[in-house]
């Protein structure tokens, strides 16, 4: 798995995406895991090989079996601090929706490539320190 594969590089321009990301930001605590059923797998995310058999798990657990992966296959520096890095990623995540606004919503894939490659190259800068 590529970092550049990550679930937030797949989000897809539709309307309600950047809605239901504030919602979640807004409210308290973790989010529960949502089931999806293979359809709705296959809608959202039919360039995902094995899309189907890919466990329901939390953001945070979800971006740690990600990030560790990454690092493992040398694409991320092996001095990663986890948790530091996945607060980053939830403070993109949660954080792009909520500065776009509604009238950005249409933006919201391409701004999350671009803040994902800002935070990545400087987690790859700071970790050479």
């Amino acid at each position: 798995m590529r970092v550049s594969r990550f679930p937030l590089f797949t989000v897809k321009e539709t309307p309600g995406d950047a809605e239901v990301v504030s919602h979640q930001a807004r409210s308290r605590g973790k989010p529960d895991a949502i089931e999806l059923s293979r359809a709705e797998r296959l809608r959202a995310y039919p360039q995902l090989e094995g899309i189907c058999e890919q466990p329901v798990e939390a953001l945070d657990r979800m971006w740690a079996s990600a990030l560790q992966q990454a690092v493992t296959q040398g694409e991320l520096p092996p001095n990663l601090h986890l948790p530091t890095v996945i607060i980053g990623l939830a403070s993109i995540f949660y954080g792009v929706p909520l500065a776009l606004g509604r009238a950005g919503a249409t933006n919201i894939a391409s701004m999350y490539k671009q803040q994902l490659n800002i935070y990545l190259a400087g987690i790859k800068q700071v970790s050479q320190r």
